[in-house]
């Protein structure tokens, strides 16, 4: 018997206009009924995921920004693993070197730069 299932976001729980049909909240319900734990993971901020979670009234942790945090069902975090900042700041000005998009995510923080560099 299953005790615990974890589910992705996007189109996964959600369609491409970011809505949670009634069948999905359906059928989670009646996981959460039956004893099943019901969690979500997703590359996504804890603000981008928190209405998914209270939408599916889910009760468990939030695995949030591709597995690098996670919080509890009070929205405190309790899981952090990080990159250097020494890594990040190279990853960065290569990404402006290379005229790159720079995306990152820190906790609840995202960080986008973009430059262009002349060649």
């Amino acid at each position: 018997m299953y005790k615990l299932i974890v589910s992705d976001l996007d189109g996964t729980l959600v369609d491409k206009n970011k809505n949670v049909s009634e069948y999905t909240k359906k059928i989670v319900t009646l996981l959460k009924e039956r004893g099943i734990e019901f969690i979500i993971a997703t590359g996504r901020s804890y603000k981008g995921a928190k209405h998914i979670y209270d939408t599916l009234e889910l009760n468990g942790e939030i695995v949030c920004n591709n597995g690098t945090t996670i919080y509890n069902n009070k929205g405190e975090l309790i899981f952090q693993r990080t990159l250097d900042s020494n890594i990040v700041n190279e990853v960065f000005k290569k990404s402006l070197e290379e005229d790159c998009v720079f995306f990152a995510t820190y906790g609840t923080q995202v960080y986008i730069g973009e430059g262009t560099i002349d060649k």
